[in-house]
């Protein structure tokens, strides 16, 4: 666990990044607006491919050190499991974490 925290701590202090070299994206920050962010299978805000792209594009954001707020929606009840029904009707239930 400490050598997960020093590279992260050493990531985060990281100094030679394009943003240093390059100044202008620090003075004009991205506003990223997306339905969902796939960041990590703990966090379950992501369902499909454009999350995945999403947080693809949140970490490259974050490797170059540029300005960047990422902006989506929380969905209160998380995953759902769906299947149709005998009538052709979409039916949800939502699985406990």
């Amino acid at each position: 666990m400490r050598q997960v925290l020093a590279d992260f701590d050493s990531y985060m202090n990281e100094k030679d990044t394009w943003a240093a070299k390059t100044p202008e994206p620090q003075k004009n920050p991205v506003a990223y607006f997306s339905a969902e962010f796939g960041f990590h299978e703990t966090l379950p805000i992501a369902a499909g491919g454009l999350g995945i792209l999403a947080g693809d594009h949140t970490k490259s954001a974050s490797d170059l050190d540029i300005g960047f707020a990422g902006i989506s929606l929380f969905y209160r009840e998380g995953y759902f499991q769906q299947q149709i029904n005998q009538d052709n009707w979409q039916t949800e239930f939502y699985t406990l974490a």
